[in-house]
């Protein structure tokens, strides 16, 4: 059932991310600004997203690695 929830939910922002980011690019790219600046904006924010990502898999797998006894002394 936690899988499930889980799933649901990254569906739902995907989409919704998705939906918002199409319009976004759209008014975007038809708006009159200069050619480079319609390429670093994406860029920009295609590569904090990537990083962002990065980080998330990178912490996923160190937790999968490390295994903590309780107790302790």
């Amino acid at each position: 059932m936690r899988i499930l929830g889980f799933v649901l939910s990254i569906l739902g922002i995907v989409i919704i991310a998705g939906y918002i980011a199409y319009f976004f690019f759209k008014a975007f790219f038809i708006s009159p600004l200069p050619i480079p600046i319609k390429i670093a904006v994406p860029a920009l924010i295609g590569g904090f997203i990537l990083l962002l990502v990065s980080v998330g898999w990178e912490r996923y797998k160190s937790k999968k690695r490390e295994h903590f006894e309780e107790g302790g002394r």
